[in-house]
């Protein structure tokens, strides 16, 4: 790679890590799915390559998100829920982990594409979790199973926990929509940085791209919460972003079914040692499963 490249490189590199640092404060979830699809568009990364990143810029990013609401109010954060959430979320980044040297990258891919779909009708409110009233000695076992949930999905998608944290938090956590979103949080940032140190210890974490990623992302936090409070509806900004969520999960799915090549194959040519044979017109297809 020539400097100039080398230096175009490092360029479209901050601006993604600015652009995520935006769109992870606009939305208080939605940072990975929008690193993950950019990168795998613009630099062709498999998942399993840009997870350690992600997650390493999603800690970065949520550590300033998380310090700032403690600055402001700091009994926004339920510990005691926060806690429980984050023990089971280190065994479920653990297993996670394990989960991800075993599927495939296709495995992976069409897991993300469901994510997708699922996080962008949530954000458009077409998805909406059920709620009913949970007894208080079931909050705490609620909080360890949806923190384990978020600790695997984090490991296998290179995902925050706020898209599933923040929800089952408000519902059945009882708590605000403040402090669902700060308990969140408040468990995921040690999540995330856990993760990202299980890829670097396999040396699937380039510490040239977190430098180039880490510092903008900030910045690009910084101005995402500016114009989030101050000029555009929140539900404007939810719904926009929930159907690009969608559209690339379908493109993701459509990539990803059993492909039958363009036209019919002319011919297909079986050899044997005593004769070639020439059969009949028919598709080819990929089994992809």
């Amino acid at each position: 790679m020539t400097d100039r490249a080398a230096s175009r490189d490092g360029q479209n590199l901050m601006g993604i890590g600015f652009l995520t640092g935006v769109v992870s404060a606009l939305f208080a979830a939605g940072g990975g799915p929008f690193f993950s699809i950019v990168m795998q568009w613009r630099y062709k990364r498999s998942i399993k390559e840009i997870n350690g990143a992600a997650l390493a810029l999603l800690a970065g990013v949520a550590s300033v998100n998380l310090s700032v609401r403690w600055l402001i109010e700091p009994k926004d954060i339920a510990f005691g829920i926060g806690i429980v959430a984050l023990v089971f979320g280190l065994i479920g980044s653990q297993f996670g982990k394990w989960l991800e040297t075993r599927c495939n990258t296709r495995q992976l891919a069409k897991g993300f594409a469901f994510l997708l779909i699922i996080a962008g009708l949530r954000m458009m409110k077409v998805c909406i979790f059920p709620a009913f009233p949970v007894p208080e000695m079931l909050v705490f076992p609620i909080a360890g199973v949806v923190g384990f949930i978020a600790g695997t999905a984090s490991q296998l998608f290179g995902m925050g926990g706020g898209l599933v944290l923040v929800p089952v938090f408000a519902l059945y956590g009882r708590l605000s929509a403040n402090e669902a979103l700060a308990t969140s949080l408040f468990a995921s940032v040690p999540m995330m940085f856990y993760g990202s140190n299980l890829y670097h210890r396999e040396g699937r974490v380039k510490g040239d791209d977190i430098r180039q990623l880490l510092l903008p992302g900030l910045a690009g936090a910084a101005v995402g919460a500016f114009f989030s409070r101050q000029f555009i509806p929140d539900q404007i900004l939810q719904t926009v972003f929930g159907t690009i969520l969608i559209a690339c999960a379908m493109k993701a799915f459509v990539e990803y079914l059993p492909q039958f090549k363009k036209g019919v194959a002319t011919a297909v040519v079986e050899s044997s040692p005593k004769r070639t044979k020439v059969l009949p017109n028919r598709p080819l297809r990929q089994n992809f499963f």
